[in-house]
């Protein structure tokens, strides 16, 4: 959480089991410790210290509690990563002992199957190349994103990934209600572009969708970005 050895009274005093507990101790660096304001500490150890209650009432009871409320709360949306959240890599998870039992074919450019030092084996799919290679996804967490969705919740994915790397992968993820990529300027959703949410800050930006070369664009993104290039940094501009 954060370096401090127990939560804000107010919050002790509405915790189940009567926060602190030691599970709730410090969580940062030590370094980061006494540096922020006492009323930013407390916005950001508070939705952790729910948390970390709710989750050792589940270690005693076997169940999830919640704070303050007759009965839990229905999940109505989850946020996810995708690379080393729903994608993973070979060069990663060899590393845990993981190893890819069956590789991708010409036939089956889309398939693939991993198994553990267990022998366990899992049905993958198989994304387009990126900079990290041929990414991994399995098929039960395919199925977990659908039996989380058809209790009607909300599944969004949120990458860092360009549009063309996101459009790319999307038919082969699990099946989401909105994608979100490059960082969050760009957000789909139901498949199409939420121009709207792009107009906010196109006069900073500029539009999403252009053919004018970056070198060529005005919009205060692009004269940074030039004074970069200007410099000899190395800037990617797909």
């Amino acid at each position: 959480v954060l370096g401090i050895s127990r939560p804000p009274s107010h919050l002790a005093s509405s915790c189940s089991h009567g926060l602190p507990h030691p599970r709730l101790r410090c969580g940062l660096p030590r370094t980061w410790r006494g540096t922020m304001p006492n009323r930013v500490a407390r916005a950001l150890i508070f939705p952790w210290c729910i948390l970390a209650a709710r989750a050792h009432d589940a270690s005693s009871t076997g169940h999830m509690t919640t704070v303050d409320a007759p009965s839990s709360p229905r999940i109505r949306a989850a946020f996810s990563d995708l690379d080393g959240t729903l994608v993973h890599f070979s060069q990663w998870f060899e590393e845990h002992g993981v190893r890819l039992a069956q590789e991708v074919t010409d036939d089956n450019p889309t398939f693939a199957i991993v198994e553990d030092s267990a022998g366990e084996r899992r049905e993958c799919r198989v994304l387009p190349k990126s900079t990290m290679g041929l990414g991994y996804v399995s098929e039960r967490t395919v199925q977990l994103v659908d039996s989380f969705r058809a209790k009607g919740a909300l599944f969004i994915v949120i990458t860092a990934a360009r549009k063309s790397t996101l459009l790319e992968r999307l038919e082969l993820l699990p099946a989401c209600d909105v994608a979100v990529g490059e960082c969050g300027t760009r957000i789909y959703y139901k498949g199409e572009l939420d121009t709207a949410w792009a107009a906010r800050f196109e006069d900073v930006s500029g539009p999403l969708e252009t053919d004018l070369p970056p070198e060529e664009r005005t919009q205060p993104l692009w004269q940074l970005c030039q004074r970069m290039v200007a410099a000899g940094l190395s800037v990617g501009l797909r």
